[in-house]
Formats: C-alpha cells, sequence, structure tokens
C-alpha cells in the first residue's frame, strides 16, 4: 500500500547506542541556541519514571530520651453539682444556589492515533496518566514510551508525531491558531529529553518557520519547508537532509543541509556544527507514519493494515520510508 505524504514534512529524531540519560541531563548540556525553550517541569518526572528511578530512603531519625517526669497523687476535690443547660435549636443556614464550577481545561494539543504497549504522560500537574488510541495529549505532557512500547500522536496542527521506544517528549509550548490573520499560526516548541520518534510537520510552521523548534541539550532543529532526519545520543547530535532546508543550530553556528551536502552535526555541547561525510547507520531505522487528523482517528484495522503494509516491504515508500522502496522495517504492529 502506498500513502501518499506530498506536501508535508517529514523528519526522524533516534537516539544513538548512548541513551540520553546515561549521559545525564546536566552533563550533556550546553551550546544551544539562545533562545532555545527548556522543557516543562514534568520532564524530570516523566524521565524518572521512564527509568523507575527509587525514591531515596529516609535516614531514620534516633530515639529521642524522654525526660523522666515525678508522679504526683491527684487530691479529689468534692462533687459540685452543675445545673443542665437548656439546649438551644441553632437557625437553619440559609439555602445557597451552588455556581457552576468555572475551571477551564487546558487546551487541546493533540490526540492518540495508536499505542503498543503502555503509553503513559506526566502532565502539568505531575499526574500520571495512562493513554490510548484516542486519549488527548495537553500542553506541557511529557510522553513517555517504555521498552515495549511505541505510539502515534497527532497535533491539532496536523503535525504528526510516532516515537520510538525509551523515549520521553516534552510537549514544551503549543499553541495553534488555526484563524489566525497575522504571520504567525501559534507555536510548536518541543523538547526530546530522551529517546526518538519521526514526524510529519503540520500548519504551524508551514505558515512561519520560526514558529517551530526541537530542542536537544546541544543543538536546535528548525525547519524551512523540510524533510529530514537527525540523532542524539551520546551528547551528538546528527542530521540527514531529505528535502528543502534543514538546519542545525548551535550558539557557535549553524548549517543548512542541501542534497549536495546532506549531513550535519554537532558533537558535543559547546560545539559548532559541522559537516560530515558518510551517512550514520542510524538512519536506517524507520518508524511508521499514519496519516491522521484529531477529528479522524484511523479505526484499528485501519492502522493496522497500514502499518503493517508500510513495514513489510516492497511497494516503494508509502508511510514508513518517504522517496524509497524495498525492504521495509520489519514492524509489525498487533493489538490486544
Amino acid at each position: 500500500m502506498k500513502i501518499s505524504l506530498s506536501n508535508n514534512v517529514i523528519f526522524f529524531i533516534v537516539i544513538g547506542c548512548m541513551s540520553y540519560a546515561q549521559v545525564s541531563y546536566a552533563a550533556c548540556s550546553g551550546g544551544s541556541v539562545a533562545n532555545a525553550t527548556p522543557p516543562s517541569p514534568s520532564a524530570a518526572l516523566a524521565l524518572d519514571l521512564l527509568k523507575n528511578k527509587p525514591e531515596v530512603p529516609t535516614a531514620a531519625k534516633p530515639k529521642e530520651k524522654l525526660p523522666v517526669v515525678p508522679v504526683v497523687t491527684p487530691v479529689p476535690t468534692p462533687p459540685t453539682t452543675v445545673p443542665t443547660p437548656t439546649p438551644v435549636t441553632p437557625p437553619a443556614p440559609p439555602i445557597v444556589a451552588t455556581a457552576p464550577s468555572t475551571a477551564v481545561k487546558p487546551p487541546m494539543a493533540g490526540k492518540v492515533v495508536w499505542v503498543t504497549g503502555t503509553l503513559k504522560v506526566v502532565g502539568a500537574d505531575k499526574k500520571v496518566r495512562i493513554l490510548q488510541a484516542g486519549s488527548l495529549i495537553y500542553p506541557e505532557d511529557s510522553i513517555v514510551t517504555d521498552a515495549k512500547s511505541k505510539a502515534q500522536v497527532v497535533f491539532t496542527d496536523d503535525s504528526i508525531v510516532t516515537f520510538n521506544n525509551n523515549t520521553v517528549f516534552n510537549v514544551t509550548k503549543y499553541e495553534y491558531k488555526p484563524d489566525s490573520t497575522t504571520a504567525s499560526a501559534g507555536k510548536y516548541v518541543m523538547n526530546l529529553v530522551e529517546g526518538s520518534f519521526r514526524t510529519v510537520t503540520g500548519k504551524i510552521p508551514k505558515k512561519n518557520s520560526f514558529d517551530y523548534q526541537v530542542n536537544t541539550p546541544i543543538a536546535a532543529i528548525g525547519v524551512r519547508g523540510t524533510g529530514y532526519a537527525a540523532a542524539f545520543g551520546g551528547c551528538r547530535v546528527d542530521v540527514k537532509h531529505y528535502t528543502g532546508k534543514p538546519v542545525l543550530e548551535t550558539a557557535k553556528g549553524s548549517i543548512v543541509l542541501t542534497g549536495s551536502s546532506p549531513f550535519a552535526a554537532v558533537t558535543g555541547p559547546n560545539m559548532a556544527p559541522i559537516t560530515v561525510k558518510v551517512e550514520p547507520a542510524i538512519f536506517k531505522n524507520t518508524l511508521p507514519i499514519v496519516p491522521a487528523t484529531v477529528d479522524s482517528i484511523p479505526t484499528m484495522p485501519d492502522i493496522i493494515s497500514k502499518i503493517n503494509d508500510a513495514t513489510g516491504g516492497g511497494g516503494g515508500g508509502g508511510v514508513c520510508t518517504p522517496g524509497s522502496g524495498g525492504g521495509g522495517a520489519g514492524f509489525t504492529v498487533k493489538f490486544q
């Protein structure tokens, strides 16, 4: 099955052999662009959730010795007759109409399209939610997949993101204004805390590319009508050009990738991007993307069929590998 994704933008983010947490967030920070927005507070809790970090036990306090108090025998007092008070019935409280709740739910950022395994989210309220197909995603959520789970989310601007296993992805700032008459349709600012994903970008960067940014601790990735692949791991970011003009940027400089110069990297904190001549092997890995919108989530049979057709081999690309044919990625989805 071939599914056309023309006029959309496709790129991948994939972690290498050393995970973000192994390097540690603090040790692998520094040198990104000045306007890079850090993850919201839920990201740290989400990373702990992914790593199943145990709580640090509190040391037991030594028992305090109680002072010795001499026992004093009380002197009995003669009984006193107390008059019984007359009971007084209090007036009934006035009946007050209860006003309806004015609590406003946060605006929806997107919906879950499909899940294999367990998909969790740590919200802005620091509570953990277990999600399934059709569940809502909100701004400041941190999306968490474990070693046995993958998932896809569609945002309200039609951006689609498929998350690989062992991933923490922070929805740092998201606002979509479809009726905007200005040069901006909103903000799409995300942080890859750990793991990998693939995405088809939507309407926000199409209207203004400066409203779109995916951050890592050492570099930022922007789009200019772009399809690209990117990898982050071991304090290194790699980017591969597919279409348009992907931009890899740090505080030390930037590189715009082209067809004649398709690879670039940032090799550590506080480093400038450099051109790379050999394609990293990790870009051969792919994740399936099923076309969807928040108003049109495919049924489970359609999702299974599209994913398995796209990754099962043959057919010239489809939703799995844009612009390429042949062997597929060997990724089969089954829903219980």
